[in-house]
């Protein structure tokens, strides 16, 4: 029974080491841990009667025991590449995470320079919740992984779907949180990971999870319902934000810029002609966008502009935002 204590300590001393917690609080460890720590403060051996092996033991649950609420009320320093997936790791971990978002609301997925506390946060990150397609993490992620070695990059793009990793329509696209069944299979990954991370907690991370798939999976239930409504089906955008979005539901976007380059006069003139010669009503914008640019296209083809933020945490807004302006286009 002793050395089987024993064994238990020293298994128990290894996850403190790795950063793991060592007590699963639907078994008897904690229970026996608990008792032994009570043992301790009145003086006797928690493993029996006193030697130098059991005194020495002692001091071990007592140290096993703080260390252990340490570890516990430590939270987990994550990168998160844009703000919908600080918001959906902060509701899963709550209190348990602490999160630093790369770019911010209204700004762009593209161009990105860390700040000085930004470059402070990721030295001392454990986990990076990562879309390596975006421009600025392509350029930044060798350079991320040399501040901090012992940092975990988890690459969230290895969850999305074959539909649209083989849509070759997609291939220039990064935002691909724009479309729900993707958004499902990353939270389902940052809930596994953040389960292992924090063990003691997987249940807790699993219920919150799957609110959270069950919001998006009702979301893209009503999405589906009112978008069928919708024609035409073309919608024109600057920066081809929603391809995602327009797969997900069977819309087609045509995009103005192409690959982050300029366009030239002779470009515009071709797409806008295709799009009034499809109906094309509305014109979608990032926020931002040169006014003369908006008018340009105004002049050409009447049309509803309407700017959306894609990297406003609250993705349910950005898809009624989207869905309220398809619909409404006149």
């Amino acid at each position: 029974m002793i050395i089987n204590k024993i064994a238990w300590l020293r298994h128990a001393t290894k996850r403190i080491i790795k950063g793991l917690c060592p007590l699963d609080p639907n078994k008897n460890e904690s229970v026996w841990l608990r008792h032994a720590i009570k043992r301790v403060i009145k003086g006797r051996s928690p493993l029996g009667s006193f030697n130098k092996t059991t005194v020495w033991l002692c001091h071990t649950v007592v140290l096993l025991f703080f260390v252990t609420n340490v570890a516990a009320a430590t939270p987990i320093n994550v990168v998160a590449s844009i703000p919908v997936l600080g918001r959906f790791l902060q509701e899963i971990a709550s209190d348990d995470v602490r999160v630093t978002v790369l770019t911010k609301p209204g700004g762009s997925a593209h161009v990105f320079e860390p700040s000085a506390t930004q470059i402070v946060e990721i030295r001392q990150a454990d986990l990076f919740f990562a879309l390596p397609s975006l421009s600025h993490e392509r350029g930044y992620l060798k350079t991320i992984q040399r501040l901090n070695k012992k940092m975990r990059i988890i690459n969230l793009e290895e969850t999305i779907p074959d539909a649209f990793k083989k849509d070759k329509n997609l291939t220039h696209d990064p935002h691909s949180w724009m479309a729900p069944e993707v958004m499902v299979a990353m939270v389902t990954r940052m809930v596994a990971t953040l389960s292992v991370a924090r063990p003691a907690h997987s249940d807790q991370y699993r219920q919150r999870g799957q609110r959270i798939i069950q919001s998006l999976k009702h979301e893209d239930v009503l999405m589906k319902r009112s978008l069928q409504l919708v024609k035409p089906s073309v919608f024109l955008t600057y920066h081809p934000s929603f391809g995602y979005f327009a797969k997900a539901y069977g819309l087609q976007q045509y995009a103005l810029e192409r690959e982050g380059k300029s366009i030239s006069a002779s470009y515009l003139r071709r797409m806008l002609s295709q799009s009034k010669k499809d109906g094309v009503r509305l014109f979608l914008i990032n926020p931002g966008l040169d006014e003369a640019m908006v008018s340009r296209v105004t002049d050409f083809l009447p049309c509803s502009v309407v700017s959306i933020d894609v990297l406003n945490p609250d993705i349910f807004l950005v898809w009624r935002q989207l869905t309220t302006a398809l619909l409404g286009a006149k």
